[in-house]
């Protein structure tokens, strides 16, 4: 009952902030924010990207939280705000790094809210190229996790394989005039749950300080599908420690050694939810494209919930679990993180399919993997005709005159 009690107040505290009027509030909190820990954050930023890019990856970010702009979502009825978010796709407020301003080049690009599409076409138009968006990432990164602490390390060889990828899109348009694609994935930057194995200069420790400078045998299957894909390996993202199994209960969600307590971009005392809440931060405030969770009971789902964005998980088996550190293998899966369906289901068509190093799950779900992907599915008019269901009972069930005429107002507008 607590819990339930806990995640309606979460609901309405959500809700009071994005109904009044939700770009003049965001701004206004991120310039209170960025006005109180002026003083804090200037003693550490000079060290912060050293400490980002240390190998060993055991940074300690620092500091409050970051009220971040509007983001785009899954449709949830209940939760009404992530529909205006939508609605407001071109109301977005401005983080830290406005879109190229601290990039040489792609000038002509629009970097914030960026979905797989639209990189892929500025790729092919010359405007933009993966290193100039790794080097956008990154910027976001060092401006927004001393406050999000949703990044634990970033991979010192990501500008490399940024570079490689570049040159990788030259040769195929010298050699076939651009006939080919190199496929959705090539050069995009992804971010890893700390969990997730590389075989590289990362750590792979759950949070905890207990597994770093720990070597692992190779890359998880999910990771080598996204190097011979081409996509750059940004770093890993913060989670709930051990999956908050080290003591179930007791760890803050969003909470590891390594990283400190994770902050909801939308509201700093919001709950970020866990496991997974640095792969959907990170993605909810522009600090990469996409990210990969994993889920055993939620950690997906309620991460991308809580934070705005779309959380996928897959079925288990039809992603291999090979090479990322257990929990419960009957319910263990790995998913997709992302700010639109589409780019998540481009994720997920990459990753899925079978591996005989996780042979018994992903055996039997690969024979549901449909010919052609999952792709072929996806429908931009999809929500076009649909009704949706409101949950009024919720609202009048306790005394917020100031929320409902404001929901109702915005209720219309949508209708």
């Amino acid at each position: 009952m607590e819990q339930k009690k806990f995640e309606l107040e979460f609901e309405f505290e959500i809700i009071t902030i994005y109904l009044k009027t939700l770009n003049d509030f965001v701004l206004e909190q991120s310039r209170k924010v960025e006005t109180v820990d002026e003083q804090a954050d200037s003693a550490a930023d000079g060290s912060l990207q050293a400490d980002l890019f240390l190998p060993d990856g055991v940074e300690h970010t620092r500091r409050g939280p970051y009220t971040s702009r509007s983001g785009r979502t899954r449709v949830c009825a209940h939760r009404l705000h992530h529909l205006l978010h939508r609605v407001r796709h071109h109301q977005r407020a401005k983080s830290v790094a406005g879109p190229g301003k601290l990039i040489k080049g792609g000038e002509d690009f629009t970097f914030l809210e960026a979905t797989i599409d639209e990189i892929q076409a500025a790729f092919a138009e010359n405007k933009l190229t993966s290193r100039q968006l790794v080097e956008f990432y990154i910027t976001q990164i060092e401006n927004l996790n001393p406050r999000l602490k949703s990044v634990l390390e970033v991979n010192p060889d990501a500008r490399n394989q940024a570079d490689e990828a570049d040159l990788a899109r030259k040769r195929r348009s010298r050699d076939d005039q651009g006939r080919r694609s190199l496929g959705k994935l090539h050069g995009v930057p992804v971010l890893l749950k700390d969990t997730i194995a590389t075989k590289d200069k990362l750590n792979t420790t759950a949070g905890s300080y207990a597994l770093v400078g720990s070597v692992v045998g190779r890359d998880a299957t999910v990771v080598e599908r996204l190097r011979d894909a081409g996509a750059v390996i940004l770093g890993k993202a913060s989670l709930t420690e051990w999956y908050s199994f080290r003591s179930l209960g007791k760890i803050p969600n969003g909470w590891c050694a390594r990283g400190g307590q994770a902050q909801n971009p939308y509201l700093p005392s919001g709950d970020p939810c866990g496991s997974s809440s640095g792969s959907a931060i990170s993605v909810a405030a522009n600090m990469v494209a996409v990210s990969l969770g994993s889920e055993t009971h939620g950690s997906i789902l309620c991460p991308a919930d809580h934070n705005s964005v779309v959380g996928f998980k897959p079925t288990v088996g039809l992603t291999s679990r090979a090479g990322v550190i257990p929990v419960l293998p009957i319910h263990d899966t790995i998913g997709p993180i992302s700010r639109t369906v589409s780019d998540a289901v481009y994720l997920l068509d990459l990753i899925v399919g079978f591996d005989p190093r996780d042979y018994e799950a992903t055996s039997e779900a690969a024979k549901f993997i449909p010919v052609g992907g999952y792709k072929q599915f996806l429908n931009r008019d999809g929500l076009k005709g649909k009704r949706l269901g409101v949950v009024r009972n919720l609202f009048n069930s306790r005394n917020v005159s100031t929320i409902i005429p404001a929901f109702e107002h915005h209720l219309n507008t949508l209708a």
